[in-house]
């Protein structure tokens, strides 16, 4: 028998998640309608995101992030996430590696949706503007929630390029 996973965690806001916070919440019904499906919720919320922010390697909160249109990868995630749990779409951080568009190998973190009760999650990279899931080229190796701190959990990256 399956088992239902607890979603509160994931439809909460927390430390630099602030989807209660009364812009995000309030660009979050601008961006995305009533009753759509939480795939459809997390494609506008990502090409809002994309589009509106620029990437600068400065970690930033959901909130920082949406009034200065600045931050890195976690950032553009943590906004995403905010204003998916604002309109009740529950979202969680991933982190691992990933090609990225410099062709260079290195750690970075996106969002993963839950689909709905008991239909499992999908993942989206509103850094890389992939709305509607993520490519190949994206390893998951721990998910919010799943991560203690722990030097266990560490995996040290290094920087790779293709020979030129």
């Amino acid at each position: 028998e399956a088992v239902e996973e607890d979603l509160s965690p994931f439809l909460a806001p927390e430390d630099g998640i602030e989807s209660d916070a009364p812009e995000i919440v309030a660009r979050a019904k601008e961006v995305i309608p009533d009753g759509v499906a939480p795939s459809e919720a997390a494609r506008l919320a990502s090409e809002w995101v994309h589009g509106a922010m620029r990437y600068e390697t400065q970690l930033v909160s959901a909130l920082a992030a949406h009034q200065g249109r600045v931050g890195d990868c976690l950032s553009y995630s943590r906004l995403t996430i905010a204003l998916l749990r604002a309109r009740g779409v529950a979202a969680r951080t991933i982190g691992g590696i990933s090609l990225g568009g410099s062709k260079r190998l290195g750690q970075h973190h996106w969002v993963e949706v839950q689909r709905g009760p008991g239909a499992g999650w999908f993942q989206i990279d509103p850094t890389y503007g992939q709305s509607s899931g993520v490519d190949a080229f994206h390893l998951d190796l721990w998910r919010q929630g799943t991560f203690d701190g722990s030097a266990d959990n560490w995996v040290e990256l290094q920087s790779w390029e293709p020979a030129q």
